[in-house]
């Protein structure tokens, strides 16, 4: 069987900083040139950009409203593989990228859904070395798979979602390629993600049954530094609750819409995580909200946290370990305590 051409989809949210970088390293592949194509869709516009993108050979569209959910939508009429390598704007492909995605979905027809192990890269593009204490603080979403794991669920049945999630499954939208089918299953739904889609995509796969494959091999750069989603990059754990406050409207958003893609397809799937994600998200979301005088928002934060919620957080089987739900798990249940202590009567 011959090898599947291959789409690299390059999304462009606002970093044109990067933009360059991340197309060339898609045009760097070992790869013929014949068997993929690189396209690249932004939220902005550029016009000298273009005309230099595409002189080498890069197909550009704009879609200037919407988020990621709502550019791949708008992307799919265009693209001409059966199999789509996402790549997000800072980040950057190893030359043998395409290869190894050709050829894993090459060798197993039924594979919907690929995701690949990753380099990080600090804000230059230079590998971060394996012993540095920023990937300690990432809180082992970097640590290697020994061996290829794969999941089939439908002999496997729900109870390997914690594995995937366990092992980053969904985490680094750069590193995950999927079937151009898997993109289009749900055209009601993609266009209203906003920042979830590795989560939305794996779910969608995990709950159609599609078959599912992490692959240890670092074929994807992914870039550490302080303007980005990563979890924990700076060190700095105020810098990290208001980052995931600033962001939790949208995730929390995203996780109502996950709800109710698994609701459709595969009741009960993954329900600790989905329940302690949507309940971390509602205590930021509140966190945040405009107006909000420090005492009314621990009021908020322990009335959610008695809702069972401090129990699920730290004894939840669903290994937090993807976005750093973890380490925000430690963190709330300290300010739980913190804020008990404090109100006392306020309640």
């Amino acid at each position: 069987m011959a090898p599947p051409y291959v789409s690299i989809l390059i999304s462009a949210h606002y970093r044109r900083e990067f933009l360059p970088a991340a197309v060339d390293s898609a045009l760097s592949q070992t790869a013929d040139r014949s068997s993929f194509e690189v396209v690249v869709v932004k939220g902005f516009t550029d016009p000298a950009l273009d005309i230099r993108l595409r002189a080498q050979g890069v197909q550009v569209y704009d879609v200037l409203q919407g988020h990621v959910g709502a550019r791949v939508q708008a992307m799919l009429p265009r693209l001409s593989g059966d199999v789509v390598a996402l790549l997000e704007d800072d980040d950057l492909f190893l030359p043998t990228k395409v290869t190894e995605v050709a050829s894993r979905f090459r060798t197993d027809p039924d594979l919907d859904y690929y995701h690949n192990g990753v380099e990080p890269v600090d804000r230059l593009g230079v590998p971060i070395p394996s012993d540095d204490p920023v990937l300690y603080r990432l809180n082992g979403l970097f640590r290697p798979l020994r061996a290829p794991f794969q999941v089939d669920p439908k002999t496997m049945g729900p109870s390997r979602f914690n594995d995937l999630m366990e092992l980053g499954a969904g985490f680094n939208l750069s590193s995950i390629s999927v079937r151009r089918r898997v993109l289009a299953h749900r055209p009601d739904l993609l266009p209203s993600v906003r920042m979830s889609l590795p989560l939305f995509l794996l779910f969608q796969v995990y709950a159609s049954g599609g078959r599912i494959l992490l692959d240890p091999a670092r074929t994807t750069r992914y870039r550490i530094y302080p303007g980005n989603n990563s979890p924990d990059v700076t060190g700095n754990p105020i810098r990290r609750w208001e980052r995931m406050i600033r962001g939790s409207d949208a995730r929390l958003a995203d996780l109502r819409l996950i709800r109710s893609l698994v609701q459709d397809q595969a009741p009960g799937l993954a329900e600790p995580f989905l329940e302690t994600s949507l309940l971390t998200y509602h205590i930021f979301s509140a966190m945040g909200s405009k107006g909000m005088h420090r005492a009314h928002m621990a009021k908020s934060l322990v009335r959610l946290l008695r809702l069972n919620g401090l129990r699920i957080l730290v004894n939840s089987p669903a290994p937090f370990a993807i976005g750093g739900l973890r380490l925000f798990s430690d963190h709330l249940s300290r300010a739980a305590s913190r804020s008990i202590r404090t109100l006392g009567a306020m309640d």
